[in-house]
């Protein structure tokens, strides 16, 4: 038995620009509704303000092996053909861990004031209890969000890793262009064949003072996919945009062919224009790791630190 429930447009919050938000569909599924019935409404509280009413009636028992995942999604026209997947989500986790993130930093913080969702101080003490959740036209105030407005980027650290160098060996070095203006200058030698099984996935930590001690993980993440699927969706989005003048990283139309090429690939002083990426990122030190697996073939990762500054208009 699986219980799943899937809430839908509360996630404009993460959109990162300066933003006021209309809810405009919440629909929710469980597989049991005698273990977990959700009823979620949308009210209209003022002329632009709008709430969430929500009766959550929880009668499992939550353990170690309770799961939580998102995804973000977005459209420019709201048409149901139009969305697009975001590189931005809540990879999957136990809940527990949710609980003492994202939920503590963000959730918590800007439901407080109109449910009885559980808050508390330290680590959250599981289980979560059996009981009816209420919240009462609860409006989003953002705390816990980001801060909004534009960036430039300084790259601090690339380090590499190859458990197998004859297969694929990287090398990647920061370059200062010109004063505030910095490139990456990249070698990549790929000498093994990618299958349907070959594995992407990247997470985002933060830091206001670049402390490694202080980084926390972010809601924004590839989640776990083949190479292929990243190809189409993030790869084509946002690198392939903002590499394509200063490399010579696969480019196409329509959709990736399989495999990836066994080549030699080239980065020149690569400096990131923002093509595909949010206007507005909040300032501070930002770590992503990307990992790249699969069975029979060598894994490799990328850890990268930017520190992020507001844009000077």
């Amino acid at each position: 038995m699986s219980v799943r429930c899937f809430i839908a447009e509360l996630c404009l919050a993460l959109l990162l620009r300066k933003w006021d938000y209309e809810p405009i569909s919440i629909e929710t599924y469980s597989s049991d509704e005698s273990l977990i019935k959700l009823d979620i409404k949308i009210e209209r509280i003022n002329r632009g303000v709008f709430g969430v009413t929500v009766k959550v009636d929880w009668n499992y028992d939550t353990t170690d092996e309770t799961m939580v995942e998102a995804n973000v999604l977005r459209s420019s026209t709201g048409d149901v053909s139009d969305y697009k997947l975001l590189p931005w989500a809540i990879p999957q986790q136990s809940l527990y861990e949710h609980m003492n993130t994202y939920y503590k930093d963000v959730s918590m913080k800007n439901f407080k004031h109109c449910s009885n969702i559980p808050q508390f101080e330290g680590k959250f003490q599981p289980p979560l209890p059996k009981q009816t959740y209420f919240g009462n036209k609860c409006v989003i105030d953002g705390d816990g969000l980001p801060e909004i407005r534009k960036w430039d980027y300084e790259p601090i650290s690339i380090e590499t890793y190859s458990s197998d160098e004859s297969l694929i060996k990287l090398d990647i070095k920061i370059e200062r262009i010109n004063r505030g203006v910095f490139g990456v200058t990249v070698k990549v030698d790929w000498n093994y064949d990618t299958t349907d099984e070959t594995m992407v996935e990247a997470n985002v930590l933060r830091s206001s003072t670049g402390d490694v001690s202080d980084y926390k993980l972010l809601p924004w993440a590839i989640p776990q996919q083949s190479l292929y699927e990243h190809m189409n969706t993030y790869y084509k989005d946002v690198s392939m945009k903002n590499f394509k003048h200063c490399s010579n990283i696969p480019q196409f139309e329509g959709k990736f062919q399989p495999p990836l090429p066994k080549q030699t690939y080239f980065g020149n002083k690569c400096v990131i224009d923002g093509d595909g990426l949010p206007e507005i990122v909040p300032a501070g030190f930002y770590m992503i790791i990307m990992k790249c697996y699969g069975p029979g073939q060598p894994t490799w990762n990328t850890t990268s630190v930017f520190k992020i500054t507001p844009k000077l208009m």
